[in-house]
């Protein structure tokens, strides 16, 4: 079936009337009626065009993101010729390929989606996907560990020069959100969005090294209260991390917390290269929970 046959199919079977059932009256970006295409390339439309109870809770959740990302998106999209993507830790591509559908057929602006994942597996099946929404041609996936620097995969002296306008990473594990974010502000990427996930390195750090009479002792030998408040500290030393090097954050939840624990977005705008205050709270905070450091800050040094 071609993409106009299934464009048509999906036409006639979303009636407004399964549309306003479907969304519940919210505006979204993504609708079933125009982006059949990728929502099957995605797995989350059935070959009848129908879309299951479990899979509307999963494009619910895409077009919340995107709603999120959409005013720095279109920002940067009015600001460039053509806009540079990078996927760190893409996995199959969910968010990244809706960015891209998106771009091309509502917003009708150029971009570059690079995608780099380590699992070989999950960059052929975003390969896949890409073409069977027709932007083969703007993508490129890697598999390999997320990088330093982006020119570590560049081919050419031209893509050298192309900074990632927008640099996401969605639920990269533990310190692979630590790289993507190094990555991002190495690169000096204008807009850094990530959506942390198993954020355990600080709390085995805090379960092996103890500080004697520490204020946190308490929290440091229970090891369920450890790893929670270890996970919401983790995440506000990235966000100083971010805001000393210019960048203006913000966490806000875009799952319900019914759904998933894992529903926390970091939004960055880069606004500057340097904010002395934020770094001075860095050096606070890291003091105060005993000297203990994540991956970035080593990343960064």
């Amino acid at each position: 079936m071609t993409t106009s046959d299934i464009r048509q199919k999906a036409a006639a079977y979303w009636t407004d009337e399964r549309l306003e059932k479907l969304t519940g009256g919210k505006k979204w970006l993504l609708l079933p009626n125009e982006a059949p295409e990728l929502l099957q390339a995605i797995g989350l439309m059935n070959k009848d065009i129908s879309i299951s109870w479990d899979n509307t809770r999963k494009f619910s959740q895409i077009n919340h993101m995107l709603q999120l990302l959409e005013k720095p998106l279109l920002d940067q999209a009015s600001r460039q010729e053509e806009l540079n993507l990078f996927d760190a830790g893409c996995g199959t591509s969910f968010l990244s390929l809706a960015m891209a559908w998106y771009l091309k057929n509502k917003v009708r602006r150029k971009f570059k989606l690079v995608g780099i994942d380590s699992n070989k597996n999950v960059i052929e099946t975003s390969k896949h996907r890409a073409k069977q929404i027709g932007v083969d041609d703007a993508s490129q996936y890697i598999a390999g560990m997320i990088p330093t620097s982006s020119t570590e995969y560049f081919k050419n002296e031209q893509e050298k020069n192309q900074r990632p306008n927008v640099l996401m990473a969605l639920h990269a594990c533990d310190t692979a959100t630590d790289f993507a974010i190094a990555l991002g502000i190495k690169d000096k990427a204008d807009v850094i969005a990530v959506a942390p996930c198993c954020q355990n390195e600080l709390s085995e750090k805090m379960k092996v090294d103890q500080p004697v009479g520490h204020p946190y002792e308490s929290v440091f030998n229970s090891a369920n209260i450890r790893r929670d408040i270890a996970a919401n500290l983790t995440d506000s030393l990235r966000m100083l991390h971010l805001r000393s090097h210019g960048y203006e954050v913000t966490a806000t939840e875009f799952v319900p917390s019914e759904h998933t624990p894992k529903n926390r977005l970091l939004l960055a705008i880069r606004r500057g290269n340097f904010h002395a205050e934020s770094k001075e709270q860095l050096a606070r905070l890291t003091d105060h929970i005993g000297g203990h450091t994540i991956t970035l800050g080593e990343l960064l040094v």
